[in-house]
């Protein structure tokens, strides 16, 4: 049996749409986790301290719902996909640099990575699965490892300390290597 060229266009028309129905589902729940992540912020720590996540929550919201706008009336267009998934990028590892850990000392800001791991990323990954594409997929991972990079370039080249590996010593004691490991610095 051969394969007619019409019938190709019916194959693609079909897995546009697919992916676009994929694309409203993911959008839906980003901006569902984003909201709640804002009505939380303000929830558990006050207006006082939780207004500045609650402002930077809103702009992550308004620009899904900018960009969800845009799907629905399927004014979007492939390259917008990208962009899309590169800004949230962006703006979480803004956040891991900006954004203080603590409003009550000075908490080393490369401990961001510790207290919140990578999960933001992990998560974006996850829903970028739901969108069928596999080169969002791939895009989406590319710019969570890059956006990583940056984030912890930025600040760790702020530090004044550095602990690494190389300060572990030939005498590899349980203590010392739990002193290198937890270090704030390292």
């Amino acid at each position: 049996m051969t394969r007619r060229p019409e019938d190709d266009t019916g194959i693609d028309s079909a897995l546009a749409s697919t992916e676009r129905d994929g694309l409203r589902i993911v959008l839906l729940i980003r901006n569902s986790v984003v909201a709640f992540l804002m009505v939380y912020s303000v929830a558990s720590q006050g207006l006082a301290v939780g207004w500045f996540g609650a402002m930077a929550f809103s702009v992550f919201l308004l620009i899904g719902l900018a960009y969800r706008a845009l799907v629905v009336r399927e004014a979007d267009r492939q390259w917008m996909r990208f962009a899309f998934t590169s800004l949230d990028m962006a703006l979480i590892a803004l956040g891991a640099v900006v954004v203080p850990l603590s409003q009550h000392g000075d908490v080393p800001q490369i401990l961001v990575f510790k207290v919140y791991g990578v999960i933001a990323y992990f998560f974006m990954l996850a829903l970028s699965a739901l969108s069928l594409s596999p080169r969002l997929v791939l895009w989406t991972g590319a710019m969570a490892v890059l956006s990583l990079w940056a984030a912890w370039a930025g600040i760790a080249f702020q530090m004044e300390t550095w602990v690494t590996w190389a300060d572990l010593t030939d005498d590899r004691t349980a203590e010392k290597y739990i002193e290198i490991v937890l270090s704030p610095y390292h």
